[in-house]
């Protein structure tokens, strides 16, 4: 019997907005999302986060949902440069290590530059470093994190999910497929 769109371990969401008007209501999303899936442990970042003159914040970024253990979660910014992009925001990778039937297994959820395929390549170069440093240096955690000293997990096996801003007809598709970063 196949499982139903709600029967997923992990669920990734990308332009999840807290308190921004124009684009939520003034509502918080993240909050929303956790609640529509209450088994799922929520985990959401932003890549931006900002604070209005009555001292309300306002934040937007990814959010991952998993209804498998969470051993790990950093948060990675992605470069941006602003030579040639007309619009900017700040962008970033959610890397959420979960532990899978196999092992240990990152989930990085990401959303790439919109307005400039350069900068989205760059990004893309910061994926692929983050991916090579996993796969190269995998460490599994003996015991659970207890300090920030702690032994950190690295997973080789990892799935990359987001908002990318290209079709798989873009040449930026075929550079995720790379085993190493491109010299």
């Amino acid at each position: 019997m196949a499982k139903s769109f709600v029967d997923a371990d992990v669920f990734c969401f990308q332009e999840v907005s807290d308190n921004f008007a124009a684009l939520d209501g003034g509502t918080d999303q993240s909050a929303m999302l956790a609640a529509l899936l209450p088994q799922h442990q929520p985990i959401f970042r932003p890549a931006v986060e900002t604070v209005d003159n009555e001292g309300r914040v306002h934040r937007f970024g990814n959010m991952t949902l998993s209804r498998l253990p969470v051993l790990q979660i950093a948060s990675h910014l992605l470069p941006r440069t602003r030579i040639g992009v007309p619009r900017s925001m700040r962008r970033m990778a959610l890397d959420v290590t979960v532990r899978a039937a196999f092992g240990p297994a990152r989930i990085v959820n990401t959303h790439l530059e919109f307005h400039s395929a350069a900068q989205r390549e760059v990004q893309i170069a910061r994926l692929l470093d983050l991916q090579e440093e996993a796969s190269t240096n995998p460490q599994t955690a003996s015991a659970v994190h207890a300090g920030p000293y702690g032994s950190q997990t690295l997973a080789a096996s990892s799935i990359l999910c987001g908002d990318f801003n290209f079709d798989v007809t873009d040449v930026q598709h075929r550079l995720l497929h790379l085993s190493r970063r491109p010299d």
